[in-house]
């Protein structure tokens, strides 16, 4: 998963419009909380909150507050607004916000360009409160919901915000507002109690037992997270002494402590590799870029050979159209765990990618991403870890029509060591 991210929401923030990716780095000092909190923050923010907050001033309200809810008591009241509207609606997109303490937001109201809002809960008052939480930051219950739909028959966005038991905000939006190639949820989905309960052992209880005070919490549920298919869509779960990104307070000035996790939306199990310690807050001086580190050639389009075969196997499906990117340099040990990948057009909305694929030199997969988001890649002959070495190619899979001439973006963002900085690259 790549491109630089929207900024984090500040209290008295102005705006919440997305910006367009850029090609060169954010400022330095800037901190990102780790592979999979990134993945979901960015997620989060680009698919749930650029549209309807950019649109949202705060304040509503409908029906008498219930207090915290997990996820299954949050959709709950979600369907019931869904039962007013035409037609059936996919949840793309869910995130529980923990806030060690409470939060306001002031926001100008500003609506997105080509993009039509129509309110069926609130309107645009002129501020929102998300209240702290105090109860069991292990039991998948959350003050604050935010969810997110889509209707693939007209391309229209359903989105809501809950807050103590009740729908906040509530809101429809149709036109051109970046609703294509968004991955959908499975329908069986576990409960973020559940979520919750695997992510305890897997080091969330340690990390509360280590920091008993000033913990946020963020579950994220977002589609088509690990291999293809909404049967690998994923919770993530976030702990950190930081702050929320809702808040601004993960980042620049604060400076604590992270704990991050995968568990598979459908099974409930920890996804394994996905469990991270990190610091957060204040960074270091960045002292090498992605950019300086990976060299990349001119793309051209290709068609994927033989027949059956896939990004899995060959790195582009059979007679699908591929982008082929030569790798020219690559300095300071760079991995393909050190950057994430995405496809956006030119009304910056995700791109339906099949996949993203990592060859060798004689042609093998050394490693391979399903999906439009890359921000975990599957070993093949290779592992994520490894280096990348000259000369490898980079694949991207973009199905049986021909985007030439889309005006499509290729983002690269460094992570970890090439934090705050990224590559922009146009393709023909």
């Amino acid at each position: 998963m790549g491109g630089n991210p929207p900024p984090p929401i500040e209290s008295g923030s102005t705006s919440l419009a997305v910006p367009a990716p850029s090609t060169s780095p954010p400022p330095v000092g800037s901190t990102r909380p780790g592979r999979w909190a990134l993945a979901a923050v960015l997620v989060a923010l680009v698919v749930l909150l650029s549209v309807l907050l950019v649109s949202l001033q705060g304040g509503g309200g409908s029906g008498p507050g219930g207090g915290p809810l997990t996820f299954s008591g949050a959709t709950v009241l979600a369907d019931r607004v869904i039962e007013g509207q035409s037609g059936s609606w996919d949840l793309v997109e869910v995130l529980g916000i923990d806030l060690a303490n409470s939060t306001t937001f002031y926001l100008n109201s500003s609506e997105a360009a080509d993009c039509n809002t129509t309110w069926l809960v609130g309107t645009s008052p002129s501020q929102l409160t998300m209240p702290a939480f105090h109860g069991n930051l292990l039991s998948g219950d959350a003050p604050v919901w935010l969810l997110a739909y889509t209707q693939p028959a007209t391309q229209s966005i359903l989105e809501m915000i809950i807050v103590n038991g009740a729908v906040a905000f509530a809101a429809k939006l149709s036109g051109n507002c970046g609703a294509s190639g968004i991955p959908v949820l499975p329908p069986n989905m576990v409960d973020s109690s559940t979520a919750l309960s695997a992510a305890g052992p897997a080091g969330a209880a340690a990390f509360l037992t280590a920091h008993p005070t000033g913990v946020t919490v963020e579950m994220s549920a977002f589609g088509g997270g690990f291999g293809s298919g909404p049967r690998n869509s994923s919770w993530e779960i976030v702990l950190t002494t930081c702050g929320s990104f809702l808040s601004g307070s993960g980042s620049g000035s604060q400076s604590g402590y992270l704990f991050s996790v995968g568990v598979n939306a459908t099974t409930g199990a920890v996804i394994p590799g996905t469990a991270t310690n990190t610091t957060c807050g204040t960074s270091p001086p960045l002292t090498k870029t992605l950019g300086e580190s990976l060299a990349l050639g001119a793309p051209t389009i290709i068609r994927g050979t033989g027949t059956g075969g896939t990004y899995e196997s060959q790195g582009c499906t059979s007679a699908d159209y591929c982008y082929s990117i030569p790798i020219e340099g690559v300095a300071n040990n760079v991995t393909p765990d050190d950057f994430f990948a995405n496809v956006t057009n030119p009304d910056h909305a995700l791109f339906p990618t099949v996949g993203f694929a990592l060859l060798t030199a004689s042609g093998q997969v050394w490693v391979y991403s399903a999906g439009p988001l890359e921000f975990g890649w599957t070993g093949s002959v290779g592992s994520p870890s490894q280096p990348l070495t000259v000369p490898m190619t980079l694949l991207l899979d973009m199905g049986t029509q021909n985007p030439s001439g889309m005006g499509l973006l290729l983002s690269l963002e460094g992570v970890g060591p090439f934090s705050s900085s990224s590559i922009g690259i146009g393709l023909p």
